[in-house]
């Protein structure tokens, strides 16, 4: 269960848009896209990739 919260927090900043609530990226990217990506490990595998990304300077969810 700690996998699934922690790709979907990866998930969350790496394809969430500043201001978006979680809700609102899945229906953007669509559910069955974010499900695969969830079950799958490619988030996890680019994790340091996505922590180092400021990405809350440029967009992408502060979470």
């Amino acid at each position: 269960m700690l996998d699934v919260i922690e790709k979907a927090i990866l998930l969350f900043r790496e394809q969430g848009i500043t201001g978006e609530r979680f809700a609102d990226t899945i229906a953007r990217i669509g559910f069955e896209n974010v499900e695969e990506q969830l079950l799958s490990d490619g988030l996890l595998e680019r994790k340091e990739e996505n922590i180092k990304a400021q990405k809350h300077l440029v967009g992408g969810a502060t979470c």
